[in-house]
């Protein structure tokens, strides 16, 4: 089956319940279909857009310069894939939260018109030793929280409700009307540069 042209969404607690979302109009409606809805990723042999997890948490008193930190993890992007500028790289981002007593700052980065398997992304940010990025995201069967979504896994409640995840902007902010395809990973076409012929292929 082609792995191209739409979005896989799965269930958090139970990754065989999964939906491919070939019609964009029905995102929000096939969300409801899940409790706690997760995008899938690290599928084999699956190709997705490169992606990358900035979660971060700081005691309530310290300023996080986000415009700073995104300007920055952009341009390390930039320089790994060789991106003349940042108009193929999109965020998602949730307000921040309280918890644990900190504020937790959650984003989502994604490269649009590349493909690659997780654990090829994973390398690159290594061999670069590039710290701004959650590296745990690149497991096997691996799954992120999409774009609108606003749940959480809780061990105790079932889950949490937290900030839904927002297209967002470095200068311009939280972003509507925006082509969804281009923030979920999952999503690839066959115009896609394949970034893996760069790397050994693993048996």
């Amino acid at each position: 089956m082609s792995q191209y042209n739409k979005i896989i969404i799965c269930e958090t607690k139970c990754k065989t319940k999964m939906f491919d979302i070939t019609n964009m109009s029905t995102y929000k409606t096939e969300l409801n279909n899940f409790k706690i809805p997760t995008e899938l990723v690290g599928g084999t042999n699956q190709l997705v857009k490169p992606y990358f997890d900035i979660d971060t948490e700081l005691p309530k008193d310290t300023v996080f310069d986000k415009q700073s930190v995104l300007t920055m993890t952009t341009e390390k992007i930039k320089k790994i894939f060789k991106l003349p500028n940042s108009k193929d790289i999109y965020i998602l981002k949730r307000n921040c939260r309280e918890k644990n007593g900190k504020y937790k700052y959650s984003y989502h980065i994604m490269v649009d018109n590349i493909s690659i398997t997780n654990f090829n992304i994973k390398k690159l940010v290594v061999d670069e030793n590039i710290t701004d990025f959650d590296t745990g995201v690149y497991d096997k069967n691996r799954t992120l929280h999409p774009i609108y979504t606003s749940r959480k896994v809780d061990k105790e409640e079932g889950f949490n409700d937290v900030p839904e995840f927002k297209p967002y902007d470095v200068f311009k902010g939280y972003l509507e009307n925006v082509d969804m395809t281009k923030y979920c990973p999952s999503y690839i076409t066959e115009s896609f540069v394949n970034w893996d012929v760069n790397f050994d292929k693993i048996d």
